[in-house]
């Protein structure tokens, strides 16, 4: 089981070359959160993890994170120097797929990479007409039985 002082060792061995030491404790304690909460809403991450961990108020917890994610020196453009190599490890061939997203309330559109391991299921569009969702749910249901049991799941 992952507890604080794994999450920061390995992320002060990722970053610890470009990342200021405080940043990389901060980083330690939201990552924390999350995997705790199986949360990205910051309130519903910090509420439990925060105060054990640093003897802190919720509010406190949260402000602090919401500081983190708004400090212009966690440049996740500068960060990919040093978390592309990371995942890429040893590997020698690489497989990535892009994707956008469209938010239109809030006129954002991320586009995300993400590493194929297994380089990827291909499927032909022509015969994908009406099955994407049992494609879908054989993928996540593969996933879910691959995860050990106590890996917090949403489904």
């Amino acid at each position: 089981m992952l507890n604080h002082d794994i999450i920061l060792n390995h992320i002060d061995d990722i970053f610890w070359q470009d990342m200021h030491a405080k940043r990389v404790l901060s980083l330690a304690h939201a990552t924390h959160g999350v995997i705790e909460s199986g949360s990205l809403v910051i309130p519903l991450a910090m509420a439990s993890l925060w105060p054990v961990v640093l003897n802190a108020e919720r509010k406190y917890a949260v402000k602090q994170v919401d500081r983190l994610l708004t400090n212009t020196q966690l440049n996740v453009w500068r960060l990919f120097d040093d978390w592309a190599p990371y995942v890429v490890s040893e590997r020698t061939e690489i497989v990535v797929s892009m994707d956008w997203a469209e938010f239109e309330a809030d006129d954002h559109s991320p586009l995300v990479i993400s590493l194929q391991t297994n380089h990827g299921r291909a499927h032909q569009k022509s015969l994908l007409k009406g099955q994407r969702n049992a494609h879908e749910r054989a993928l996540l249901t593969k996933l879910r039985k691959t995860l050990p049991e106590d890996v917090l799941s949403l489904w």
